[in-house]
Parts: structure tokens; sequence; C-alpha cells
């Protein structure tokens, strides 16, 4: 099992449900509302583990970073957002039984 680097920053920010659609996620890039190290990116630019992500959704301004890339749109229920110093971090909660074989 191979595991991913790098994935489309509208693409992620879809998958991990920051945005309801992955065209709105791609809109929000074009209009220049999310920012990469101070810059605003495409939608096609490559995000990996350990970015920071500023998303502005006016009036507000979030900040992510990122601490895992999962391969499909993950379950409302398996994502888990804690604020902490006024940054919001993405954890990815992955049961138990996803893990480990379970055996009845």
């Amino acid at each position: 099992m191979t595991t991913q680097t790098e994935e489309r920053i509208d693409k992620f920010l879809w998958t991990v449900r920051i945005f309801k659609s992955r065209s709105a996620a791609t809109e929000a890039c074009r209009k220049g509302r999310i920012m990469i190290a101070g810059l605003p990116v495409k939608p096609a630019h490559a995000v990996s583990e350990g970015s920071t992500i500023v998303v502005r959704k006016p009036p507000v301004t979030y900040t992510y970073v990122v601490t895992g890339l999962p391969r499909n749109r993950v379950g409302a229920k398996l994502l888990l957002i804690l604020n902490s110093k006024g940054k919001i971090f993405i954890y990815l909660r992955m049961a138990e039984k996803h893990r480990f074989p379970v055996f009845h």
C-alpha cells in the first residue's frame, strides 16, 4: 500500500469538508481566497503534510495545518477539527477497526 505525499489543493479542501463541493473550492482558489505561505494559490497547487493553509470566507479567515492526506472524502464523523492557539488543526480520526482486524 502506497501513501500519498501531495494532493491538489482544491481536491484536499473538498476532501476534508472545508468546502461543500470541489467546484466551490476551485472558485475560492481562483478568487484568491486560499493562501499558502502568504501567497494565493491556483486550484492545481500541490499541498502536503505540514502545509499551513489560510482560507478566507469573508468575514472570517481560517488557518489550517495539514496533518494527513486522505485518499477519499472524509465522512463527517471521522473528521475532528480542534482549535489550538488561534489555529484550527485537521486531524483524521481513524477508528480502531480500520487499523486492526476485528475478531468476533
